[in-house]
């Protein structure tokens, strides 16, 4: 039997036993990146693992079409630190990066002044 993908994920026999413990390890960090309460990573770990790679492949190219116009954590703080007034644009899109982007992401932002430099902006 041979599950297979277009991604970098790939399970053939007969290591399909191994190659399913790599996917289960690499959809746990997933989560783990998702800031999920536990009892949904509960209930997604339970999933098959086809569908576990479905999501897998997903994220990443998630991710590829992101890198194009991220906007880093820091950059964002360094704006809000050295502006009493952002541009209306750039404040929407800092609020779809605080409501999607994973824990890291948010730590990086506070860690680099960025709540002390949006509570400035919110405070005027």
């Amino acid at each position: 039997k041979n599950v297979s993908s277009s991604s970098s994920f790939r399970l053939e026999s007969p290591s399909l036993e191994d190659e399913g413990q790599e996917v289960n390890r690499n959809f746990a960090n997933l989560l783990k990146t998702l800031g999920l309460p536990q009892s949904k990573n509960d209930a997604m770990m339970a999933f098959p693992i086809e569908k576990k790679l479905e999501m897998l492949q997903m994220y990443e190219l998630h991710k590829e079409q992101k890198k194009s116009d991220e906007v880093s954590a820091p950059s964002y703080a360094m704006l809000l630190s050295q502006t009493d007034a952002p541009a209306r644009e750039e404040l929407q899109k800092l609020a779809v990066c605080l409501s999607t982007e994973g824990v890291e992401w948010i730590s990086q932002f506070i860690s680099s002044g960025g709540l002390t430099g949006l509570a400035k902006v919110l405070g005027n």
